[in-house]
């Protein structure tokens, strides 16, 4: 007997960090400006912080003009965005999973043709329009209210939207539409009900 279980590509994390903070190792924490989910620990969210400074950095040595877009690994992709001078934000989506039994063996299969990157890029772009149509640019937030009413502006946003999101209806409609439609479906994702208190491993790496 053989049974076919099948899980949807579901966002993993999602931060945004600040290069002009924590330049010190005792306060490096003071990078990070949002993270999702807030449940993580410290630690493992500098880590992906990090991560992500490393990665635009090493691109960069290469391509000056040109910095990471997308992460690939066996598990998850990774996506990055530099919207603004010196905020930069990041997102991964676990990839969708095809978990098979068979004589009481469990194989699972990550299936990584299933996901987009033009897709998931996107889904990160329209993250940072839609906070600056709402609440304008980062940089002029944090200049109005400093560091630490920048981060409740932006937990209070993304809190929100960022459970609107669904990565798999995202991947299919881009896939038979064109990317035109990823747009056109997280701006219609805003009018939904659930989002209406939101008012006016082996890696490939592509920059």
């Amino acid at each position: 007997f053989v049974s076919v279980k099948m899980a949807a590509a579901q966002i993993k994390s999602f931060l945004i960090y600040n290069t002009t903070f924590g330049t010190r190792e005792e306060n490096e924490h003071e990078k990070l400006l949002y993270f999702y989910p807030d449940d993580m620990e410290m630690g493992k969210k500098m880590n992906l912080v990090g991560m992500s400074e490393a990665l635009g950095n090493f691109t960069r040595a290469f391509s000056p003009q040109q910095s990471i877009e997308v992460l690939h690994t066996q598990k998850a992709r990774r996506v990055f965005l530099n919207p603004e001078p010196d905020f930069y934000m990041s997102m991964s989506i676990f990839l969708p999973t095809r978990i098979t039994k068979s004589d009481g063996k469990k194989a699972t299969e990550y299936i990584d043709s299933a996901v987009l990157d033009k897709a998931v890029k996107e889904v990160l772009q329209q993250a940072y329009v839609m906070y600056k149509l709402l609440q304008g640019t980062m940089a002029s937030t944090l200049k109005a209210q400093n560091r630490e009413g920048l981060m409740q502006v932006m937990k209070a946003f993304y809190d929100q939207y960022i459970p609107t999101l669904d990565i798999a209806n995202l991947n299919l409609i881009d896939s038979m539409i064109g990317e035109s439609s990823v747009s056109s479906l997280l701006a219609l994702s805003l009018q939904s009900p659930s989002s209406q208190s939101l008012q006016p491993d082996d890696v490939f790496i592509k920059a």
